[in-house]
């Protein structure tokens, strides 16, 4: 059973849409189905089509996806060079 926690500075949905600028949103991927949370709260605040997913490295080489991912300009992090990785983030 997962439990989702939601840590938003006490804010609610209706004030982070008006919120500028950049939004993070973090999840340790305890399951299969966050991605689906993640893209809910995306499209209630109105950000799906800026919403980027931080990726492992190999996927990069998945056929078609890693291609379309490199194309969005979508992060990739290999998680053993931290400098390397902060650079890219």
């Amino acid at each position: 059973k997962s439990k989702i926690y939601i840590h938003c500075k006490g804010m609610t949905l209706q004030e982070m849409q008006q919120i500028s600028g950049d939004l993070l949103m973090i999840s340790n991927h305890p399951s299969r189905i966050d991605w689906m949370f993640h893209w809910a709260v995306a499209i209630a605040l109105g950000r799906l089509a800026h919403l980027k997913i931080v990726l492992k490295d190999s996927l990069r080489l998945a056929p078609g996806f890693g291609w379309a991912m490199q194309c969005n300009s979508y992060p990739f992090v290999c998680r053993k060079d931290r400098n390397k990785d902060l650079e890219t983030l």
